[in-house]
């Protein structure tokens, strides 16, 4: 990867950031983004020194992305919680002119096939273990292509979830903005406050929590390493990336809402309210679930929940405000049901698919969210403490996390130095087997979905009738 320039930014300094108990449930873990911009100018030196004083200014705003994520032995302490030290933030510059066009990338629709983590991306998915050399929480690589730019950054998950980092890249695409192209072109913050760096903020326990509520989705696993070949690289891996029209979404959300359900023991039906959401991860269930007993990995009795990620800052005894950044999710699964059941055919099926989902979200309130906050304090290390969805993620378990909310059309980054926003890529080469990513809101309204199986589920899945019905694969 030819490298031209490698900077480093430091910030003011901070006193060793303790994390709160949810933060240092993910201390293996760096979660990535990819934006592309179309019609960079020729000046490159421009456009690197536009991304250098941006990420400084972002950096003197939030200091801990100047830092280092250090376990407790590194620091001194015979705990087991991860802290955030001073250390650097980078910006890498790697010039692929030559070999990259964009208006080709353009017209394939940006497949995440063609976006290799190897080339593109600035800091690995899968986090070493800790202890060890202090491992930076933030860096930026500028992908310089022919007729553009694929700007990437990669964030250690402890420091920030999605909807944090959307704050977090909105003041840097502000900075960016400023910078290139004057102070009447910052971006509009969404929000009318200011970020609260306040990690203490997210420890409120309800008085009346049952300390086992969480339980249902968590346990504290003695030995993590013997439960987690989901997570272990494989080379049967395939991503494969989806679209769903905006007309497709309507005729599958109409679909999924189409049966209503019936109240056990009567002949009393009832209407759920459906989200388009809802439709598409239980379309995206059923495909996968159709794959798996296809692959024989799983029989028809198995019980095959789906879990989604869901944020709760809303969910809280004080609701944290917009601009608070930390982790703020919970992994919650459905009901486990038989497989058979998972893919009844036809839209009663389907329907029934998309309840459940909706079900599970519904089932995200203040008590289950101040059991993980108990639990996740008490555990003797956090990053033990795990999701059981995770554990089953290979076999009897898909596990969505969908950045839906995560607009990013709307940020102003400075068109003399980045040209024209584009869009947002998931990148190639997930070790995750039963991952889904649904990305950002497209300009149209569409959806596009990543999709992240072995080899034989993927070819079942795109053969399949139902998800063919709805979703188009990008880049064919």
């Amino acid at each position: 990867m030819p490298v031209i320039h490698d900077h480093t930014v430091s910030g003011p300094h901070f006193e060793e950031m303790e994390l709160s108990p949810l933060d240092q449930m993910y201390g293996s873990v760096y979660s990535c983004r990819i934006l592309a911009f179309e019609g960079l100018p020729t000046d490159i030196q421009d456009t690197t020194s536009v991304l250098l004083k941006a990420l400084q200014a972002t950096v003197n705003d939030v200091p801990f992305l100047a830092g280092s994520a250090v376990a407790a032995s590194d620091v001194g302490r015979t705990d087991n919680r991860i802290s955030i030290v001073p250390g650097k933030a980078r910006l890498v510059v790697n010039d692929l002119t030559s070999t990259v066009s964009f208006a080709a990338m353009k017209a394939k629709g940006f497949p995440s096939s063609e976006f290799a983590w190897t080339t593109y991306l600035p800091l690995p998915q899968i986090a070493p273990p800790l202890p060890g050399t202090p491992r930076d929480v933030f860096m930026i690589q500028a992908n310089l292509v022919d007729g553009g730019l694929f700007l990437a950054y990669s964030y250690h998950h402890i420091i920030a979830d999605g909807t944090s980092m959307t704050e977090l890249t909105r003041l840097f695409a502000s900075h960016c903005a400023v910078i290139s192209d004057g102070e009447d072109h910052a971006t509009t913050p969404r929000t009318a406050t200011k970020l609260n760096l306040n990690r203490a903020d997210i420890v409120q326990i309800p008085a009346d929590v049952d300390p086992d509520a969480c339980l249902q989705y968590y346990k504290d696993y003695s030995d993590l390493s013997t439960h987690l070949g989901s997570l272990k690289a494989r080379t049967d891996m395939v991503n494969a990336q989806f679209h769903l029209s905006p007309a497709s979404a309507a005729k599958l959300k109409a679909a999924a809402s189409s049966s209503p359900a019936t109240k056990p023991n009567t002949t009393t039906t009832t209407t759920t309210w459906i989200s388009t959401s809802d439709a598409l991860n239980a379309l995206i269930w059923r495909a996968i679930v159709r794959a798996r007993l296809s692959a024989s990995i799983i029989q028809p009795a198995d019980p095959f929940p789906y879990s989604n990620a869901v944020d709760f800052r809303s969910q809280l005894p004080s609701p944290l405000p917009l601009g608070w950044i930390g982790n703020a999710f919970i992994l919650i699964s459905t009901t486990p049901i038989p497989a058979s059941e998972v893919v009844r055919p036809g839209p009663a099926g389907l329907a029934a698919a998309a309840r459940a989902i909706r079900a599970s979200v519904q089932a995200v309130n203040a008590k289950l969210v101040g059991s993980l906050l108990h639990r996740a304090r008490a555990a003797p290390d956090p990053m033990l403490f795990m999701p059981k969805a995770i554990v089953g993620m290979a076999t009897t378990n898909v596990l969505c996390s969908s950045q839906r909310a995560y607009v990013h059309a709307d940020m102003a980054w400075g068109k003399r130095a980045f040209g024209t926003y584009e869009g947002i890529i998931a990148p190639s080469g997930s070790p995750v087997d039963g991952m889904v990513l649904i990305m950002p809101p497209l300009r149209d309204g569409g959806w596009e979905v990543t999709v992240s199986l072995t080899e034989g589920c993927m070819e079942v899945l795109r053969r399949d009738e139902e998800f063919g019905m709805y979703m188009k694969e990008v880049g064919l």
